[in-house]
C-alpha cells in the first residue's frame, strides 16, 4: 500500500467527512455529528470582494475549524482540524441547475490519522515522531519533512544498537552508508527519505507530494524491518519443504518423488 492521496486531499462540508480512520482505536472512522462540529468565517479579503460589480460565489473564502469523532462507541475520540475553505460550483444534471457548495481542506490535523500503515513494534519506536509528522503533512510540509529526518535517525540508531555498531561522530548520511551491509537496500532507501527530510530546513522547499513520496518509501521499509509476516512465510516454506508434504502428516521427511 501507499499514501491514499486522494482520500487525504478530499474537502470537508458542512455535514460530512471523507473516511478517515480515526487514530487511536484504527478500526472507527471519524465523522461531523452536528451541525455545531464546524465552524467558519468569511476571510476579510474575501468579504471586501464582495464590493466589485464581477463578484461571484466562488471568490468566497474561509477559515474554518471543525471537531470530527470517531464513530467507534468503544473509543469515541475526539480529533481537532482547521484549514481554509472556499465555495465550489457544481452542475445538478438531475434538476439541470448549478449548485454553490461550502468546500472545508485541512491544513492541520490533531490528533492526525495515520497516514500510512505502521507494524506495532515500528508504532512504538517512531509513535512520536510519525504523529508529528502527519499532523503536519496537512499543510506545514517543512515541519512533516523535518519529522521525517527524525524518524530516520531514530530507525539508525534502533539498528545501530541491535548490531553493536558505533555511532561516534559520524553524520546521519555516513552511518545510512554504514548499515548497507546489514540493510541492503533499506538503506538506499533511508537515504532517499533523508534527503527530502533535510529539505524541510528550507521554507517553501518542499510540497505535500515530496512528503507523500517519502511517506510511500518509509512505509515499505518498515514493512520490510518490522513487519514478520515475510518471515513467518519464509519459515513456514522451509518447514514444508523439508517435510516435502503438509506439516499435519505425522513422521519423518518422506522422500516424495518431485513432479
Amino acid at each position: 500500500m501507499t499514501v491514499n492521496r486522494e482520500l487525504w486531499r478530499r474537502a470537508i462540508s458542512e455535514r460530512t467527512a471523507p473516511r478517515w480512520a480515526c487514530p487511536t482505536c484504527l478500526s472507527g472512522h471519524l465523522r461531523l455529528n452536528s451541525d455545531e462540529d464546524l465552524r467558519c468565517s468569511e476571510t476579510a479579503e474575501s468579504a471586501k470582494l464582495r464590493l466589485y460589480e464581477p463578484w461571484e460565489p466562488e471568490w468566497i473564502k474561509y477559515v474554518f475549524v471543525a471537531m470530527l469523532r470517531c464513530d467507534n462507541s468503544d473509543c469515541n475520540e475526539s480529533v481537532c482540524t482547521s484549514g481554509v475553505g472556499r465555495v465550489e460550483q457544481f452542475i445538478d444534471h438531475e434538476n439541470v441547475q448549478i449548485e454553490y457548495v461550502d468546500q472545508f481542506y485541512p491544513k492541520w490535523v490533531s490528533p492526525s490519522p495515520r497516514l500510512i500503515s505502521i507494524p506495532e513494534e515500528a508504532a512504538t519506536l517512531l509513535g512520536d515522531s510519525l504523529g508529528r509528522c502527519f499532523s503536519n503533512a496537512w499543510g506545514d510540509f517543512a515541519g512533516a519533512g523535518n519529522h521525517l529526518r527524525k524518524a530516520v535517525e531514530i530507525l539508525i540508531e534502533h539498528f545501530e544498537s541491535e548490531n553493536n555498531l558505533d555511532r561516534g561522530k559520524k553524520k546521519l548520511h555516513d552511518r545510512i552508508i554504514a548499515l548497507r551491509p546489514i540493510c541492503g537496500d533499506v538503506s538506499d532507501k533511508l537515504l532517499a527519505i533523508k534527503w527530502i527530510g533535510n529539505s524541510g530546513s528550507h521554507i517553501d522547499d518542499l510540497s505535500q507530494d515530496d512528503i507523500f513520496d517519502a511517506l510511500d518509501i518509509l512505509e515499505w521499509v518498515l514493512s520490510e524491518l518490522f513487519d514478520n509476516t515475510k518471515r513467518k512465510i519464509d519459515l513456514l516454506t522451509a518447514r514444508i519443504n523439508e517435510k516435502k508434504g503438509p506439516l499435519s502428516k505425522q513422521g519423518p521427511p518422506q522422500d516424495i518423488p518431485a513432479d
